[in-house]
């Protein structure tokens, strides 16, 4: 399962960079958090722990696309660019254990808390959404 979720970040990063490229950063910014926003109130509601890894998993997704390397085809500062582009792959590689945390919560303590704690997560990013550079 590592190595499955290892490849599909893989291909949404760079599917999101290419559509990044395309609408701009604070657009891809967007459409990752509504998709989060929607992916993770689901987890509440769930009762089986396969539903609910598969449902965390493709919320990591969404959240993977954040973490896209910046090594962009337009952008001109390439040194900027792969100085981000190791933080994001280090941020990416540690997000891939994040649906295994969340149900161990899931399971250890409840359904809530996974909520709650995404929660806690979404809204910060949405507050800072109104910060944006583009």
């Amino acid at each position: 399962m590592l190595s499955t979720e290892t490849i599909a970040i893989s291909l949404a990063s760079s599917l999101s960079k290419f559509i990044s490229d395309r609408l701009g950063n604070v657009t891809t910014l967007a459409m990752t958090r509504i998709l989060a926003a929607i992916t993770y109130p689901l987890l509440y509601f769930v009762k089986s722990p396969v539903i609910f890894i598969l449902i965390n998993w493709v919320g990591t997704l969404f959240i993977a696309m954040d973490n896209v390397p910046e090594v962009s085809v337009i952008s001109k500062m390439k040194t900027a660019n792969l100085s981000m582009s190791l933080i994001d792959s280090v941020s990416t590689l540690l997000s891939i254990s994040s649906p295994i945390i969340a149900l161990y919560i899931w399971v250890n303590i409840s359904p809530a808390t996974v909520f709650l704690l995404s929660l806690l997560v979404i809204i910060p990013s949405i507050l800072m959404f109104k910060y944006k550079v583009d």
